[in-house]
């Protein structure tokens, strides 16, 4: 008897981990915040920029988007920001809806390196999407 009051105690337990899992994040982490994540993960891995006299005048990824300086546009639940300081660029990537259109804000810069931060924007502090521990 005990073992059966310790097992549904333990199933209990679960579902109210799941249930919590659930309220916090607006939706199962497998959905379609994971699908906007990867899509812009990708997004990031091929941005181009242009310049023009030593400056960054525009930022061109692989499905067409072309951002200017200070511009932001929406892509797969994301509003990607294009930040420029002479030949130094950044792109910020932060979800339209923590934990509906995604869980993990991006940022790139002229390294290459793609950063992530859960439920807070990202920084070129932030740790690297490859190497997630420091």
């Amino acid at each position: 008897m005990h073992n059966k009051r310790t097992l549904w105690s333990f199933v209990a337990f679960m579902g109210l981990v799941w249930a919590a899992v659930i309220l916090l994040f607006g939706v199962h982490p497998t959905g379609e915040a994971t699908r906007n994540q990867t899509t812009v993960i990708v997004l990031l891995r091929t941005v181009q920029v242009e310049l023009q006299q030593g400056s960054v005048t525009a930022a061109t990824f692989q499905n067409g988007v072309i951002l200017r300086p200070g511009q932001s546009r929406t892509v797969a639940g994301y509003l990607l920001t294009l930040r420029t300081r002479g030949s130094e660029f950044s792109v910020d990537a932060v979800p339209e809806h923590y934990g509906r259109t995604g869980f993990q804000s991006f940022f790139v810069d002229e390294t290459g390196v793609i950063r992530f931060a859960l439920r807070k924007p990202a920084t070129g502090e932030s740790p690297d999407v490859q190497h997630p521990v420091r």
